[in-house]
């Protein structure tokens, strides 16, 4: 067969529903800063445990305690970065 016929075949695939780009973007960046939440809130459970299962190592409660404060630092830039992002798709497409 030659190339030609090929290249007019196209595939369309119905979800039931159309989306414009900054529903699109709004999506992507709502899933982002929640599995991102997840994460972090993860992280900081983790350094909690780190400082209470450490017996007074201070090595360990130095771990978790930054680990705790990184995780934090972490989600406030994740929060603002989001917060941005959701103000400039309103000015844009509101």
């Amino acid at each position: 067969m030659p190339n030609a016929v090929f290249a007019q075949r196209t595939l369309t695939v119905n979800i039931g529903t159309s989306l414009s780009f900054d529903q699109v973007v709004s999506n992507a960046s709502n899933f982002l800063f929640y599995a991102i939440e997840f994460l972090a809130v993860a992280l900081f459970v983790v350094g909690a445990m780190l400082m209470t299962l450490s017996r007074g190592k201070d090595d360990m409660v130095q771990k978790g305690k930054s680990l705790m404060i990184e995780s934090m630092v972490g989600l406030a830039i994740v929060l603002a970065a989001h917060a941005i992002l959701g103000m400039v798709l309103y000015l844009l497409y509101s």
